[in-house]
């Protein structure tokens, strides 16, 4: 296991024989510099250092000087955002041993840039790596990579993740889009006399339960065209299929199409052009339980991670990795630098999100409860009933589960909410937010 320690501008808190150790210690007050911090880090076995928020020396890692964090003895790689250090790498010249630097003030992909209490700062960071079981490094997206690249080696799946030699660059043109929709009034359902709610439910790590059971490719996909044979549709296998009706054409990913095949929206005599994977696995399925079950570990276990704060800020870490690292995988700007830049993965994974979505938003209009709106994990409920187990019956019977739907709030619909409605749908969403953000202040004491 890694040894954290975290330096604020006169303690440092780490490890030491079995128990954690709060010692007097000022770098800069001692005229030290990078390379004396590095041997008395070295010294007392600290392999990851972070640098309390608010701190002089965090201050100076926003300069462009970065001042203290200069030394022609120390060699050093380091991640940077406009002139501000995010994480510094370094090592003494002819050394093997290095030291990893953690700036979470400037750093707001690990959600901890708020943290002022190093206790707290301290066992997040221990929660995070003992509930993952992988070392931290670099960012949020780096240590979610990296336990995608571990987990399949350890069960001897390396090939599983080798980099396709030759994606072709519709597989990024023609990704898949999260889905958004909203009635375009509430006019219909207002009645005079009668008080309705918004309910808005929104699924549990929506990405992470469809990557546990999304098929995806391994190497490259095969083109084929309507001129070469008749297209059969398989919905075990990955791809991205172009249909085409009168007026009309449009390219989704296998599990929409398997969707609207089976609900006969679509034909398979529609569907001209198609890349699909011969070959393929649910090659991130254990990566994904993994980081669930970490996150229910975090929320659940008291006895393995006592400090409240410090569970919540590592909870929030694991979500920050999965969300990070999933996006990743088709940003561009992995090209040529990652053994991870599969577009095809992603769009698998957000097309699986849709297709189950879709499949629960049919159910649920059979039921009589059908959403009139959604955005992306989350869907919202018009009722008579305030109570959301009665307006939606069996909604929330799966709150804590992975792909389960928890409550967001209910909110009374007003002339407000109903102007909402009228909205584009950004404008509406950012409405609804900030009238659920206004209810949350009204019940909390501290906005009183």
């Amino acid at each position: 296991m890694t040894n954290h320690a975290v330096l604020t501008d006169d303690h440092i808190l780490y490890p030491f024989q079995g128990k954690l150790c709060n010692r007097l210690y000022s770098p800069l007050s001692q005229n030290f510099d990078l390379e004396d911090l590095m041997r008395d880090m070295a010294l007392a076995s600290i392999d990851s250092l972070w640098i309390m928020p608010g701190s002089r020396l965090s201050t100076m890692a926003k300069s462009q000087e970065y001042a203290f964090w200069q030394s022609s003895e120390i060699e050093k790689r380091m991640s940077a955002d406009d002139a501000k250090m995010r994480f510094l790498l370094c090592w003494q010249r002819g050394e093997r041993r290095s030291l990893k630097i953690f700036f979470p003030e400037h750093d707001d992909r690990w959600g901890w840039e708020e943290c002022h209490d190093a206790k707290s700062l301290y066992y997040a960071a221990v929660y995070l790596e003992k509930s993952l079981g992988e070392t931290l490094s670099w960012s949020p997206s780096h240590v979610g990579r990296e336990l995608m690249i571990h987990l399949n080696e350890k069960a001897k799946r390396a090939a599983w993740l080798a980099q396709p030699p030759n994606l072709p660059p519709i597989l990024h043109e023609k990704m898949a889009v999260e889905s958004i929709w909203k009635v375009d009034s509430l006019a219909p359902w207002l009645s005079e006399g009668k008080q309705l709610y918004f309910h808005i439910i929104d699924k549990n790590s929506q990405y992470l339960a469809a990557a546990t059971g999304v098929n995806l490719g391994e190497d490259d996909p095969v083109h084929v065209t309507v001129e070469d044979a008749p297209i059969e549709f398989d919905k075990r296998l990955p791809g991205l299929y172009r249909w085409e009706r009168p007026g009309m054409t449009q390219w989704n990913w296998a599990p929409e199409i398997d969707y609207y095949l089976r609900t006969n929206a679509l034909h398979v005599a529609d569907i001209v052009e198609c890349w699909v994977w011969p070959k393929y696995h649910q090659s991130l399925r254990t990566w994904a339980e993994t980081l669930w079950a970490a996150r229910s570990a975090l929320r659940n276990g008291e006895g393995d991670y006592p400090y409240l704060e410090a569970r919540g800020m590592a909870e929030g870490a694991v979500k920050a990795i999965a969300t990070q690292s999933l996006g990743l995988l088709a940003h561009k700007g992995q090209v040529g630098k990652s053994t991870l830049y599969r577009p095809d993965w992603w769009s698998m994974i957000v097309s699986q999100a849709n297709a189950r979505m879709l499949w629960r938003i049919r159910d649920l209009t059979e039921q009589g409860c059908a959403p009139i709106w959604w955005n992306v994990d989350a869907l919202g409920f018009l009722s008579q009933e305030k109570d959301t187990a009665l307006a939606v019956p069996g909604i929330l019977d799966k709150a804590d589960g992975l792909g389960g739907f928890k409550l967001v709030g209910v909110l009374p619909v007003t002339p407000r909410l109903v102007k909402a409605f009228d909205l584009k749908f950004a404008l509406c969403r950012k409405e609804l937010k900030a009238m659920l953000e206004e209810q949350s202040h009204a019940r909390d004491p501290q906005y009183s």
